[in-house]
């Protein structure tokens, strides 16, 4: 069973990966997402059906997240 967070754990557990090399901060620094937008958007692009429901997730974050794997 899944216990519940505390208040300050997500902070404490930030704290702690940044204080032993946390790389993900620097790869945002190292890696130019943005670049990739234009071929993600061509890969990723599927017609609509309708306009009714959420919206799509943005192709960039959904790379940054492994949502969608590029093999």
């Amino acid at each position: 069973m899944r216990t519940l967070n505390g208040l300050f754990d997500i902070d404490n557990r930030l704290e702690y990966l940044t204080e032993n090399g946390d790389i993900l901060p620097n790869l945002k620094k190292l890696v130019p997402w943005e670049d990739f937008r234009g071929e993600l958007e061509v890969i990723y692009a599927h017609e609509r059906k309708s306009n009714a429901g959420r919206r799509p997730f943005d192709v960039v974050m959904m790379v940054k997240s492994g949502k969608i794997r590029l093999e």
